[in-house]
């Protein structure tokens, strides 16, 4: 899932173009991903929506589709909402974090089992960007690229919210030494 809000340019830094996500995201090994582009207009007025809509999808080597994004007041998780909402013709709440839509995509679609590759929140690094450079939030916030994620605790509370008001879906994390691993199984073959 695409979503990004690092698009416009209060948001971002040096590499923390569009085009950058593009380039990585039509790299392998994400070319063979499907695409759920999450379009910001509706959130972001002043992004460079051009970028996150129906017409650009074609810059990525990937096959997608675009969904609109409901903007919560404060940051709410909305997770009373996630299993009544249309992804579809609603679109997708993203709430403090982009793990949240990727859950509420998951609740919305009825998964059974649910497995997080690359949601390690260990360090602060950002797979579009290089290895050592850093987000511009990182650098502001005086952090370092091996501090553990700063949305860590917060994601961790809107997961466990999530396993306890929809325990038929199955959570479980790739990566062992991911934070996740904290609140959910491994997932072993």
């Amino acid at each position: 899932m695409i979503r990004e809000q690092a698009n416009y340019k209060k948001r971002c830094g040096p590499g923390e173009k569009p085009h950058h996500l593009f380039e990585a995201m039509s790299s392998d090994p994400y070319d063979r991903s499907v695409l759920i582009v999450h379009d910001q207009e509706n959130h972001s007025p002043d992004a460079h929506t051009k970028y996150y809509s129906t017409e650009n999808l074609a810059k990525f080597a990937n096959d997608g589709i675009v969904v609109k994004d409901i903007k919560l007041r404060k940051h709410a998780a909305g997770i009373g909402k996630w299993g009544k909402t249309d992804v579809f013709t609603k679109g997708i709440i993203h709430g403090e974090m982009s793990l949240n839509n990727a859950l509420h995509f998951s609740i919305s679609m009825k998964y059974d089992r649910v497995i997080f590759i690359g949601v390690d929140l260990m360090d602060s690094k950002y797979f579009w960007l290089g290895e050592d450079e850093k987000r511009h939030t990182i650098v502001r916030k005086g952090k370092n690229l091996s501090d553990m994620h700063t949305k860590c605790p917060e994601t961790l509370r809107v997961v466990r919210a999530m396993q306890e008001r929809y325990p038929e879906t199955s959570l479980f994390v790739y990566n062992e030494d991911s934070k996740l691993k904290e609140i959910m199984p491994l997932w072993t073959k």
